[in-house]
């Protein structure tokens, strides 16, 4: 318990000090019209939610070497003969052709 709070303290630490230095890099030169301003806040935003769907869409799933599926969970008992699970992206596996499992979705 006493290294994953010290972990913690340690990643906080990190983030506080690399947060006014990236601000600085982020931060837009200021905009003489209002015009112009809602045009860099509505950029700034739009960076926003394509990060946020970049995330979404590296989903986890579990699939094996010849079958025909995906899977959410390692535990599915679509899984049970599988000799071996391997971890993919939901993307790759959609782009293999794989359907997802009716058990686990």
């Amino acid at each position: 318990m006493e290294k994953v709070r010290t972990s913690f303290l340690i990643f906080v630490m990190i983030l506080t000090m690399s947060v006014p230095a990236m601000a600085s890099q982020t931060a837009s030169p200021p905009v003489r019209n209002s015009r112009s301003t809602i045009q860099a806040s509505g950029l700034q935003q739009t960076k926003a939610k394509a990060i946020v769907l970049k995330k979404s869409t590296s989903k986890k799933v579990y699939v094996t070497r010849t079958g025909k599926k995906y899977h959410s969970r390692k535990s599915c008992r679509g899984l049970n003969r599988a000799k071996k699970i391997y971890t993919s992206t939901l993307k790759k596996a959609k782009k293999r052709g794989l359907k997802k499992c009716k058990i686990c979705y």
